[in-house]
């Protein structure tokens, strides 16, 4: 992607004003300058004519702290594999008055595809601040993490994970429950959350598994259970006041509202000591006295000892039960939980059916009902959670395709005859017998089961989930129509800024329930993400699911799965690209070397052979063969020229291609 494919979107984006040009646009210049709608500039450098041809990046200048406000530039950095360089451009096109992008403010991306691009537009418009939550980080998700690392210790369960790490090393993290062991090795926890071993230990980056878990409020100790002081020279981890709060709610708060009781006493010297803070007792003390605690805790203010404040001082909190907790808060009325809007995208065959299938359970159960659905030997216990939840119609499923359209997905106007009840009014006579009448589709069926829970205030069934597979290959501006702005969280029943439109078939006034959750599948095989309508980009989350060879087993009738998965992908990734490797599930029935092979011969190569459109050369090299020694997967014959040709009519050798009868899996044993 060079500047001007880098212009042409961005252009695109001001006329459809979700960002504002400051630079003149007569003018020539070394950049252009734009605005996002949160007031942040950056600018799009101009590539010379010379490297224009050729170029493959565009750099994008920002500013580095807009406004004073530090962003995460290397969790956006590590998400979106984008090369940031804080090395400074003096030229005059970045001094406009205002902008924030003078030399010593700026922080520059290299940004290759239109695809990236967006997605760290809208990031560093919007969501680059530090305070993002990652939800697979919650207590609860860890302690369940530490559950699976238990059975792991007790019987091996999750070797494909675990065992992969080898010998815990450096760091460590206590439970917050009480356990024979509290000391878990913080990075299998950490790539068993993430499902994958690819990732740092330490603390370095805010993705390194040490700098997660003391991110999360959890305290990061050493083999022998002492605390490990985090390192201040890292501008990614939370502050000291933040984690005193998280770790006095996940270490005290929490397990007291877990065993029911009804109050709970911190002394500060037991927070201080747990933690190796003994010398912030006066901050701890600031702390836990503080409105900011309170909330956080959903607690009332507390009561304490005067010795404040002192190693001895007590504060003692009066606790509303695990039901009641979502009711202590601040006076203003807010949703119990933000509406999801979830779009899981990647290659075929990376388990995007499973984890939606999850991703539905939690939704509509919680958290800790979710997690201890999660592995393979849960598989079954949550498909039957899933089909129960569908019966009682708190999930909706519904697959879009190119004919897909607003009257299917929200109402339109069906024939019906007679005096058929419920149909809604009459929209106009068209002949004798019978009449058009609105009928109501699948998204606003689910919303009106969604809107009666939640005003029944029924607790136990009041979320609602509606899943929409392969949501990329429908025109979502024809499908969605006007409804597509009432999905955002903010315009949705009874929040602040609620929208309610009139439906134009049945003229019924019409707005989303906050309780109603949606999740997209899309395989990127089939369209590119960065084709997706920007509209629908910007009101939903996207979560990426690559194939991951660690949950493959490495002997398997004497191959190695991992290995031969990992091979051909990194071959596609360099013949093709990314999107179109190839997805672990394709593997994880396979039990014998006849199931590898039934595998490879049905599934792999025909999939091959599309993606390259039945360019059998470079399926081939896909799958290892060199033209040296005997073929393994394949057979190549050179044909002939046909009688009446002169081989000089068409350059190169031809071959005719053939599957073999038994495949060489050579390369992938021992």
């Amino acid at each position: 992607m060079n500047s001007e494919d880098a212009l042409k979107f961005v252009t695109s984006l001001v006329e459809q004003r979700k960002i504002r040009r400051i630079s003149s646009a007569a003018r020539a210049t070394k950049a252009v300058i734009f605005q996002t709608l949160s007031g942040r500039h950056f600018a799009v450098e101009i590539n010379d004519a010379k490297s224009r041809g050729y170029a493959r990046k565009t750099k994008i200048v920002c500013e580095r702290s807009p406004n004073g406000k530090d962003l995460d530039w290397d969790e956006v950095s590590q998400q979106l594999s984008i090369p940031l360089t804080e090395r400074q451009f003096a030229s005059s096109a970045y001094k406009r008055n205002g902008a924030g992008l003078e030399p010593g403010r700026q922080m520059s991306a290299h940004v290759e595809s239109i695809d990236v691009l967006g997605k760290f537009l809208e990031w560093y418009g919007a969501m680059g601040s530090k305070q993002l939550a990652d939800e697979r980080f919650s207590k609860t998700m860890i302690e369940a993490a530490m559950d699976a690392y238990d059975r792991f210790r007790e019987s091996g369960a999750h070797q494909d994970v675990f065992g992969g790490f080898g010998d815990p090393r450096d760091y460590w993290v206590r439970s917050s429950r009480e356990r024979d062991d509290p000391v878990y090795p913080s990075k299998p926890l950490v790539g068993y959350l993430l499902e994958t071993a690819k990732l740092n230990g330490g603390w370095s980056q805010k993705t390194s598994a040490a700098a997660r878990l003391h991110n999360a409020g959890f305290i990061i100790v050493d083999q022998d259970n002492k605390p490990v002081p985090a390192p201040v020279k890292y501008a990614h981890l939370i502050s000291t006041d933040e984690r005193i709060g998280l770790c006095a709610l996940n270490y005290f708060i929490e397990p007291a509202r877990e065993q029911n009781k009804s109050e709970v006493t911190i002394r500060a010297g037991d927070l201080a000591t747990a933690m190796g803070l003994q010398d912030e007792i006066s901050l701890i003390c600031q702390v836990l006295g503080s409105e900011e605690f309170q909330q956080l805790a959903h607690v009332p203010p507390p009561t304490y000892s005067e010795t404040n404040p002192d190693s001895s001082t007590l504060f003692t909190y009066t606790l509303a039960s695990q039901a009641e907790v979502t009711t202590v808060t601040t006076q203003t009325t807010v949703p119990t939980r933000s509406a999801t809007n979830l779009i899981l995208y990647g290659p075929p065959g990376t388990g995007k059916t499973y984890r939606t299938a999850w991703e539905a359970v939690r939704l509509c159960l919680g958290e800790q009902a979710a997690a201890g659905l999660q592995g393979n030997e849960k598989r079954d216990a949550l498909m039957a959670e899933y089909r129960r939840l569908e019966s009682e119609g708190r999930i909706e499923f519904v697959t879009f395709h190119q004919s897909m359209s607003y009257e299917e997905f929200v109402e339109g106007l069906r024939p019906s005859t007679g005096e058929a009840a419920g149909e809604g009014p009459e929209q106009g006579d068209v002949g004798i017998g019978f009449r058009l009448t609105p009928h109501d589709g699948v998204f606003k069926r689910v919303s009106e089961r969604a809107r009666l829970a939640d005003a029944a205030d029924d607790s136990s069934a009041r979320d609602h989930v509606l899943i929409i597979d392969e949501i990329n290959r429908a025109n979502i501006s024809k499908v969605f129509g006007e409804l597509i702005t009432l999905l955002e969280p903010d315009k949705r029943l009874g929040a602040a800024n609620e929208i309610r439109l009139v439906l134009p078939y049945s003229k019924a006034s019409f707005a989303v329930p906050p309780n109603l959750h949606i999740i997209g599948t899309m395989n990127t095989a089939d369209r590119s993400i960065a084709l997706l309508d920007t509209a629908l980009r910007r009101r939903f989350t996207f979560c990426e699911l690559m194939p991951n060879p660690l949950v493959l087993p490495t002997d398997v009738g004497g191959i190695n799965l991992r290995q031969l998965l990992t091979t051909m992908n990194e071959r596609i990734e360099y013949l093709f690209d990314r999107e179109h490797q190839i997805g672990h599930a394709y593997f994880t029935g396979c039990a014998t070397r006849a199931d590898v092979e039934e595998v490879m011969r049905h599934k792999v190569i025909p999939l091959l052979a599309e993606y390259f459109y039945e360019d059998w050369s470079k399926v081939a090299a896909v799958l290892g063969e060199t033209n040296q020694g005997a073929p393994r997967f394949l057979e190549a014959r050179r044909l002939a020229v046909p009688a009446g040709m002169a081989e000089d009519d068409f350059s190169g050798e031809r071959l005719s291609w053939r599957v073999k009868d038994q495949f060489d899996f050579s390369e992938f044993e021992g």
